[in-house]
């Protein structure tokens, strides 16, 4: 009964198209908002002395990472010089933050790519290709990924170091519906170290999908999604969006998501844990029950001096998770940042809901214009060693 209420209202999305002619400026498929580009040239450098104690391991860190603009050009460079032979592991000497075109129409980008997500995230969602093992960047968590507008119609790809793909498409089919489809794959899996110290092989997997959205009135959108986790069932959402600005001064952004999934169908399947906690969708499917559920969040910017945003989701038969981040401009010179992630379906991974938990965050004071001391502290279950390991790096940046 449920299933066929989220079909009719995926057909409401569809059918509302022809109700309302309030047009929205959004787009589903876009660049890394970290890949922004700025429209005049300069270049930028920052110097950083720092000290990375990760687990038992202890190293010295010279860093230099510049940034190159001209239009919609850009390079992003790290030069690391490790001081000690203890050095944590996949800490390289040069690494290629990214390099990028981008001109608004087009673009293609290779680094570190963040916040990927398809659609409403109902196979990918947030998936990043950072590993959250290591504390330095490495060339190991690198991606190409590329997009382009025409007219009405949309295209963006993406690849991965760790073989990871997706080809999208959109269409804006009136200025009141936007329809996006897309397919993701992983082609050789995952491998993660267990807590017993045995290796298990995550096998590649692929899925497919389709959002629809529809603008009811500025800052308010309705959608529909439908997606399928290949050889482990089907899954269907709908929900709402909000979103408000305050004349530049505050903001605010509110989504709910109702979904109805197949026993073996895990939601946003490709997401920020991916990589190094990623699910057993064969023990997900072997309860052979339904994991209807929701998925809220909730964001809020105060004047650029606060920042931040919640998630929680809940499905049947397994645990809610909570994710969290926040950061706060406290004073002139002192500024801090907090973030908190659950993996959810935590039962069907090979880390608990305790081992898997994410907690992390930094401090930084600012000494002068040009010098801020900055410490960070991040505790995470380390998928390459089998356990949760603690990871303190102190450092001082200065700009010239």
């Amino acid at each position: 009964m449920k299933k066929t209420i989220i079909i009719i209202l995926f057909a409401l999305v569809l059918t509302a198209s022809g109700a309302f002619a309030i047009t929205s400026g959004s787009t589903l498929i876009t660049t890394d908002t970290s890949g922004t580009t700025s429209l005049a040239s300069q270049f930028s450098n920052g110097l950083t002395l720092g000290y990375v104690k990760e687990g038992s391991s202890e190293v010295g860190v010279i860093a230099w990472s510049p940034d190159w603009r001209a239009g919609p050009w850009g390079l992003g460079l790290d030069f690391n010089i490790p001081l000690g032979g203890d050095r944590p592991n996949n800490i390289q000497n040069i690494v290629f933050r990214y390099a990028e075109y981008d001109d608004g129409a087009k673009g293609l980008r290779y680094g570190v790519l963040d916040n990927v997500t398809l659609g409403h995230g109902l196979i990918m969602s947030n998936y990043t290709t950072r590993n959250v093992n290591y504390t330095i960047l490495n060339n190991e968590q690198m991606g190409l990924r590329g997009f382009y507008n025409w007219d009405i119609y949309g295209a963006s790809a993406m690849g991965t170091y760790s073989h990871v793909y997706y080809v999208a498409a959109e269409e804006r089919v009136f200025p009141r519906l936007t329809l996006t489809e897309y397919y993701v794959t992983d082609a050789d899996g995952v491998n993660i170290m267990q807590t017993d110290g045995t290796t298990k092989l995550f096998p590649a997997q692929s899925g497919f999908g389709v959002d629809a959205t529809v603008p009811i009135v500025p800052g308010w959108d309705l959608y529909a999604e439908a997606g399928q986790l290949v050889g482990h069932g089907n899954a269907y959402g709908a929900g709402t969006g909000w979103a408000f600005n305050l004349l530049g001064v505050a903001s605010a952004s509110f989504s709910f998501t109702y979904r109805m999934l197949d026993s073996g169908f895990v939601p946003e399947y490709f997401n920020i844990e991916y990589e190094s906690n990623p699910v057993d969708l064969t023990s997900a499917e072997a309860g052979n029950t339904s994991k209807n559920g929701y998925l809220g969040t909730f964001a809020v910017n105060l004047a650029n001096r606060v920042e931040g945003s919640i998630t929680y989701e809940d499905y049947t038969d397994t645990n809610p998770a909570l994710n969290g981040l926040a950061s706060a401009i406290l004073s002139d010179q002192i500024s801090a940042t907090g973030y908190y992630s659950q993996p959810n379906f935590a039962s069907f991974r090979s880390v608990s809901l305790e081992e898997g938990a994410i907690i992390g965050g930094s401090v930084t004071y600012k000494l002068n214009p040009a010098t801020n001391v900055t410490v960070h502290y991040k505790k995470a279950y380390n998928s390459d060693l089998g356990r949760v390991e603690e990871t303190q790096y102190y450092e001082i940046g200065i700009a010239f």
